[in-house]
């Protein structure tokens, strides 16, 4: 009703994904499993994207893969899992929240020393772009 009356509250920078503080309490498949959910399937079937990230605040790593418009990973389970070829983030799981969330740019991360690639980067500025941000409130009654 209060929708009806005064329309959809516009709180700009408010989004409505988990606030950060939850998403740290997160384990990193969740946090995957959250970037999942924002992934723009229309716009990542164009993509075919692969890399591997490196939590070092967690020490877990996992390949990610974007392809035919879905998101996918797996954790890696030793060096001799780690596929040579694919660029190597490593960073830890809260920059990472950041930079999935828009809240920081990977060149700030970088200047800061809480990001490195080996390898392309692209692949992985790739996947940031393809992930929708959620606004807080939406009209639910109104199209």
């Amino acid at each position: 009703a209060s929708e009806l009356r005064n329309g959809t509250p516009s709180l700009p920078g408010v989004r409505g994904a988990v606030s950060l503080d939850v998403m740290a309490a997160m384990t990193p498949e969740m946090v995957l499993d959250n970037c999942a959910v924002k992934l723009n399937g229309p716009l990542a079937s164009e993509h075919a994207v692969e890399f591997t990230i490196e939590f070092t605040d967690r020490a877990e790593s996992f390949q990610v893969f974007i392809g035919n418009g879905t998101l996918r990973h797996r954790r890696l389970s030793g060096a001799n899992d780690t596929p040579n070829l694919l660029p190597i983030i490593r960073t830890t799981v809260q920059t990472f929240i950041k930079l999935s969330s828009e809240l920081a740019t990977v060149e700030e991360a970088i200047a800061l020393e809480q990001f490195t690639v080996d390898g392309q980067r692209e692949p992985f500025e790739i996947f940031v772009s393809l992930l929708d941000q959620f606004d807080l409130f939406f009209p639910i009654i109104e199209p």
